[in-house]
This record gives structure tokens, C-alpha cells and sequence, in this order.
């Protein structure tokens, strides 16, 4: 009777649950599989789609611009994953520490995750207007000269950087300072009497322990920051001249100004794979740091 009831509960489970995986499966997986089959396509508006195998790939990978938005994708997402890194990483320790108006303080520290991107980068946009910007007043005003973002591409990556930074180091922050909250005092005193050095307890101590949580910021932060859009779409679209285009804006482009569908897929296929091999990478560390006593 115990194991009837059970069945009947785990069907009834599969009765509700069911319809749901199915219509998930199906947006996410139809699209998934459309994409594939387009990318080895040359199709496009009023024109029936024909098979042209690896040519989309070989187009793609031909095109300086597509070089220029790889090259600038993994300047991008480098110094913007390990500035949140170290960033985030100062933070937890020093909120780690006891201080008066902790909690206001984290608080305001948290206060750029609440703030949707859109709505952040117009506001940096309009704040950082070479005319009639209030940071840039304030930089001439100094006479430190301006961000002539505008125009300069240096200059405009610094902003990008910086804007993606302040978005989303809240998160890093957040993953680590948890992370060393959960480190136990008691190795902390013993390395102490041991007569271990701050930076002995930091290397032996401290970062091994964290070290999970690391490399879970660092994964989730590669795949996220790779695929970055809206912030260069918001402040300046890639420019000046495309300078700044990263690979989601040369996407877009080929997809919705161009019409080049097959190898706007074929892009996106080559993000995927990116990001699948970013993802299996830090995935194999990761088990290796939490499980490498089983081996």
C-alpha cells in the first residue's frame, strides 16, 4: 500500500510538473535547435534559405570586424571579471571587520544591484555628457581635462569597464563577503598561536577556504560578461566607428541590420560554444577544489 501511494503521488507530481518541462523544452530547445540549422544557411528576407555548410564560419571569422569584436570581447570581460574580482574581494574583507553602520553601509554598497541596467546607463550617459555633464564639469573643473567618450575609443572602454564594474561588483561582493563570514574563527586563533603571519593565514587559510565561492563568482561573472549588450547598446552603440563593438552588438547588427541570419546564428553558436567551454572549465576546478579528497 506504502509503495502505491508513492507511485500515485509521483505520478500526480508528473501530472502538474509535466506541461510545464514541456513548454520550457520547447522554448528553449526549438530556438536552440533553429539556430543551429541556420548558422550553416545563407538565409535572409524574400530569399528561400540554402545550405552553404561551413561558409557562414569561415565569412565570419574572415571579417575584420568580427576579429576587432572578439579582440575587444575578451579585453572587455577580462578587466571587467577580475576588477569585480578585486573590488568585491576588498570589500568582504573590509566589512568583515566590526565597524559602526555596518548595515547602512552594506546597504549603500548594494544599492547598484537594484538599479536595472538600462536605467544606469542612461544615467552615467547623461552624467558623463562632454557639455553639459555633471562628472565632467567636475573633471574640468579640477583640471583633470575630460572623458571624451564620444570620440575617443580609449576613453569610452574606460566608461564601459567602469559602468559594468559598478553594476555588478555588488554580486561578487555579496558571494564573498558570505563566503568568509562562513570561515571558522577557530583556525583563524589557532594560526594566530601557531605564530602564523597575516599573510600565512590569508594564503593557507583564507583563500583555500573561499576559494569555492571564487571560482563560482568568476563562472558565473565570464559567461554573463561575456555576452554583454545592453550597456554598450545604451551608452554609445559601439562606437565611435565601431570601435568599442562587442560580440553581441556584431550579432545584432548582421541579424537586424544587415538580415544576415545565417550568420547572425552562426555567431551566436560561437558564443555558445565560448561559454559552454568557460563554464566546463571552471565546473572541472571547482569539483576538483570541494572534492579533490575522494581522488
Amino acid at each position: 500500500m506504502k509503495r502505491q501511494s508513492i507511485r500515485s503521488g509521483s505520478r500526480l507530481a508528473y501530472f502538474f510538473v509535466g506541461p510545464v518541462q514541456i513548454v520550457l523544452t520547447l522554448i528553449i530547445l526549438v530556438p536552440i535547435i533553429m539556430t543551429l540549422i541556420l548558422s550553416f544557411q545563407n538565409y535572409t528576407y524574400g530569399k528561400p534559405a540554402s545550405f552553404v555548410g561551413l561558409d557562414n564560419y569561415v565569412r565570419i571569422f574572415a571579417d575584420r570586424n568580427f576579429k576587432r569584436a572578439l579582440i575587444n570581447n575578451i579585453i572587455f570581460v577580462n578587466l571587467v571579471v577580475y576588477g569585480e574580482l578585486l573590488l568585491g574581494f576588498g570589500m568582504a574583507v573590509f566589512f568583515k571587520r566590526k565597524m559602526a553602520l555596518k548595515k547602512f553601509s552594506i546597504a549603500v554598497v548594494m544599492a547598484p544591484y537594484a538599479v536595472s541596467t538600462v536605467l544606469g546607463a542612461l544615467m552615467w550617459r547623461f552624467m558623463l555628457e562632454p557639455d553639459i555633464g555633471m562628472l565632467n564639469g567636475f573633471l574640468r573643473a579640477l583640471s583633470f581635462g575630460q572623458l571624451e567618450w564620444t570620440t575617443r575609443p580609449f576613453h569610452t572602454f574606460i566608461v564601459l569597464i567602469f559602468l559594468s564594474i559598478w553594476l555588478n561588483v555588488p554580486f561578487t561582493f555579496l558571494t564573498l563577503y558570505n563566503s568568509l563570514l562562513g570561515v571558522p574563527n577557530d583556525l583563524f586563533e589557532a594560526a594566530r598561536v601557531d605564530g602564523a603571519s597575516a599573510g600565512q593565514v590569508f594564503r593557507f587559510i583564507t583563500l583555500p577556504t573561499i576559494m569555492p565561492a571564487i571560482l563560482i563568482s568568476l563562472m558565473f561573472r565570464y559567461i554573463f560578461a561575456f555576452r554583454t549588450f545592453d550597456i554598450v547598446w545604451i551608452l554609445i552603440q559601439g562606437g565611435p566607428f565601431r570601435s568599442t563593438e562587442l560580440l553581441s552588438l556584431y550579432l545584432y547588427r548582421q541579424a537586424f541590420s544587415y538580415f544576415n541570419f545565417g550568420i547572425a546564428s552562426a555567431v551566436a553558436w560561437i558564443m555558445v560554444l565560448v561559454t559552454i567551454l568557460m563554464g566546463a572549465y571552471y565546473f572541472r576546478v571547482l569539483y576538483k577544489r570541494m572534492f579533490k579528497n575522494e581522488y
